[in-house]
């Protein structure tokens, strides 16, 4: 597994990886934040062509994706009872939620559960995520990996500006790090210099 790198989609790769093979793993999936996004072509530097669709409005095939792997992988309890409740409470948001909420959820699900396959029991994964469904994603991710594997919260912050008559600036991101076992974890804290004492002189702001 050294040295490769694998082009395609992911879905397609991972499932035939064994067990607990990773040390780390960085997860940067969808969004569900309703948009088309697209890249620069390259055969054209000016021309623009679809990168991919963060669009969740296919409930049944979320839905039978899903299933489709609870048969080949075990997907826990917790997780499955949050995911019935989501879609219960779901009836209660705006029109276009009630669909793209437990679309979204039951699509990453698959997802995420690899991640946490994959991972050794002294692993880690960084899961990115923004404010259209971090919150949802949390829960998420805590019935799969354990709320007790949670280890932080990073705010990602890349630029001022953004703001509007009626929000603030929303130019930033957030990253959750989970454990595969915080009782195992290998993690090491990196010994940096804060900005801090740059900016007004100090010395003493070492961790």
């Amino acid at each position: 597994m050294q040295k490769e790198i694998y082009f395609g989609d992911i879905w397609d790769i991972v499932q035939n990886f064994p067990n607990k093979i990773f040390n780390l793993i960085y997860f940067d999936p969808p969004f569900n934040s309703d948009k088309i996004y697209n890249m620069s072509s390259p055969y054209n530097d000016k021309a623009q062509q679809q990168a991919y669709i963060d669009k969740h409005e296919d409930f049944i095939k979320a839905e039978n994706l899903l299933k489709e792997y609870a048969e080949k992988r075990e997907v826990n309890k917790r997780t499955l009872d949050l995911l019935k409740s989501q879609r219960k409470d779901s009836q209660y948001l705006s029109s276009k939620l009630r669909i793209s909420i437990p679309t979204y959820l039951f699509a990453m699900t698959p997802y995420l559960c690899e991640c946490h396959r994959l991972l050794k029991s002294i692993g880690h994964s960084f899961i990115q995520c923004d404010g259209h469904a971090n919150y949802l994603l949390r829960q998420l991710i805590n019935c799969i990996f354990g709320n007790e594997n949670f280890l932080n919260e990073i705010i990602w912050s890349y630029g001022t500006g953004g703001g509007g008559k009626k929000h603030l600036s929303k130019h930033h991101q957030t990253l959750f790090l989970y454990a595969k076992n915080e009782k195992e974890s290998s993690f090491k804290t990196p010994k940096i210099d804060s900005p801090q004492a740059y900016k007004y002189g100090f010395d003493n702001l070492k961790h």
